[in-house]
C-alpha cells in the first residue's frame, strides 16, 4: 500500500539519522536491511538507556543479541528479531495489536505490521528524547495544538493515559527533530480529474481545508486521520470525493 512505502521511507531515513545504517528507503531493501535483527536490538538498548537517563520506570531492561557477521534468514538473525520483539512486548508494553512476528520481518509476509510496530516504537523513544521520525515529530505538534485549543464548554476533553501519552520527566516535549529533505509539493501530485473537485485550501504550516471540511494535518504526503495516516492521493478520494 502507498502509506506503508511512505512510512518506510520516514523510517529509514530516522534510523540512518540515528545509526548511519545507509538503509535504502525504497522497495524491499528497507526491510531486508532490518532482517538481522541488530539494528532493531541497538535501538531497544538505545531506548533502555534513555529511559535510565530520566529514571522512568519503562523500559526497564535492554537486551543481548549478536551484532557482528550475522546472515540475513539465519538462526542467529531471527534469534535478534525474536529479541527485539520480546523487548517490544515485555519492556516497552507495545499493544499486542501492533506487533509482528519474526517471519513478518524475516521472511517480509506482513511489511505493514512491521512498520506500524516500529512506529510506535518511536513514539515511546520520543517521549524519552530521543529523536523521532518526522510523522512522529509531526502527531506531537498536533497533540500540542489539541491541547492548548480550550474544549467547548459542552465538549471537555477526554483525559489520557500520562503513562502512555506523557513525556518522561526531565524529556524534553519537543525533542530532536529531523530536517525534512523529501516534503512534496502539493502541485506534485496527479490532478484530480472529477467533475466537481473539493478545493484545498491552505490554512497554515502543515494544514489544509479540504473542501468545506474540518483541516487536515499534512506531512511528507500523508494525511493525519484519527489515529494513524492516509496518503494525500488516497484521502480526498475516499474521504470526501464524490467520485
Amino acid at each position: 500500500e502507498a502509506y506503508v512505502e511512505a512510512m518506510k521511507e520516514d523510517l529509514a531515513e530516522w534510523l540512518n539519522a540515528l545509526y548511519s545504517l545507509g538503509l535504502p528507503s525504497g522497495g524491499d531493501g528497507f526491510l531486508a536491511g532490518l532482517a538481522t535483527g541488530t539494528a532493531l536490538c541497538q535501538h531497544a538498548n538505545a531506548v533502555t538507556e534513555a529511559a535510565r537517563a530520566l529514571a522512568a520506570s519503562r523500559p526497564a531492561r535492554g537486551v543481548a543479541f549478536q551484532a557482528h557477521s550475522v546472515a540475513p534468514g539465519s538462526f542467529v538473525a531471527r534469534d535478534n528479531v525474536a529479541t527485539f520483539i520480546g523487548w517490544c512486548r515485555a519492556e516497552l508494553g507495545v499493544p499486542e495489536v501492533l506487533m509482528f512476528e519474526t517471519e513478518d520481518l524475516v521472511l517480509r509476509k506482513n511489511e505493514k505490521s512491521v512498520v506500524l510496530c516500529l512506529l510506535e516504537v518511536a513514539r515511546r523513544g520520543a517521549r524519552l528524547g530521543l529523536l523521532a521520525p518526522r510523522l512522529v515529530q509531526f502527531e506531537q505538534e498536533i497533540e500540542r495544538e489539541l491541547r492548548a485549543t480550550p474544549p467547548a464548554p459542552n465538549n471537555p476533553a477526554i483525559g489520557e493515559d500520562p503513562t502512555e501519552a506523557a513525556p518522561a520527566t526531565g524529556a524534553s516535549t519537543r525533542g530532536p527533530r529531523m530536517t525534512p529533505s523529501d516534503l512534496r509539493n502539493l502541485d506534485e501530485l496527479p490532478p484530480c480529474l472529477c467533475p466537481d473537485q473539493f478545493p484545498m485550501i491552505k490554512v497554515s504550516e502543515g494544514k489544509y481545508r479540504v473542501g468545506g471540511f474540518q483541516p487536515a494535518h499534512l506531512c511528507a504526503g500523508m494525511v493525519r486521520v484519527g489515529g494513524g495516516w492516509d496518503t494525500l492521493e488516497h484521502y480526498p478520494g475516499t474521504k470526501h470525493d464524490p467520485c
